[in-house]
């Protein structure tokens, strides 16, 4: 793909357009990005009822919203819908579809290797939520607690959490509580009391996929009557 020399500095993590490339991602076409805009419009020439197919996120797109973009504006918040809009001021003719439908299919499909690099994230994830667990005692804080979550992350192999710990006790264990912790400095940080349950939320990556597991952790260990009815049911 080229080497350190042809491409300087942080230039070197692109592939080099050509043949080369092409041949080595098997991909049809690789020119450079710059390129776009014009390549594009020569396919709306060449057919001007061409749809385009834009990766809107899928769920990961919807969670970041669009409430930070003001009605009457083109949007300024969420990269997916930057780039849909984009892309249709740039050609208000075509069509656009949503790609993420077709691609989430294709993911759905894995190889051997891949299967064994998603249970390599989850047994991962798993000894970083037992790690949590273990750590979580009367007068701990869920700060405290996240810690050992990535510690265990990082001391089983992974190379960092593929989401922050979600370590929630007590009245922050349900409700809007759960989300408001995302907009606080501290990310209402608490002690951890006899009688509460945690909400804990981990995941650690590994090889490019993410793990991700979510229970309920009774703080002393054992859950009071009223909460083992439905626990258990």
């Amino acid at each position: 793909m080229g080497s350190d020399k042809d491409l300087p500095g942080l230039d070197a993590v692109f592939p080099l357009a050509g043949s080369e490339s092409e041949a080595a991602f098997a991909i049809e076409h690789v020119v450079p990005w710059n390129d776009f805009a014009a390549r594009l419009d020569a396919r709306q020439s060449a057919n001007p009822q061409l749809t385009l197919y834009l990766d809107s996120g899928g769920p990961t797109g919807g969670q970041m919203g669009d409430a930070g973009n003001p009605e009457g504006l083109a949007p300024v918040f969420n990269p997916y819908l930057l780039w849909k809009s984009s892309v249709h001021s740039r050609w208000p003719a075509l069509a656009i579809k949503d790609a993420f439908p077709i691609l989430d299919e294709i993911r759905q499909v894995k190889s051997t290797d891949e299967i064994a690099a998603l249970r390599k994230a989850a047994a991962i994830t798993a000894q970083a939520f037992w790690a949590a667990a273990t750590a979580i005692v009367p007068g701990r804080t869920q700060r405290q607690i996240e810690g050992e979550v990535l510690r265990a992350c990082l001391q089983a192999g992974s190379n960092g959490p593929s989401l922050w710990p979600w370590i929630r006790s007590g009245p922050n264990s349900l409700g809007s509580a759960l989300f408001a912790a995302l907009f606080d400095s501290t990310n209402l940080d608490r002690a951890t009391k006899a009688g509460d349950i945690v909400r804990v939320d981990v995941g650690c990556d590994s090889g490019m996929y993410k793990g991700d597991l979510g229970r309920t952790v009774p703080v002393t260990g054992t859950l009071m009557p009223g909460r083992r009815k439905p626990w258990t049911f």
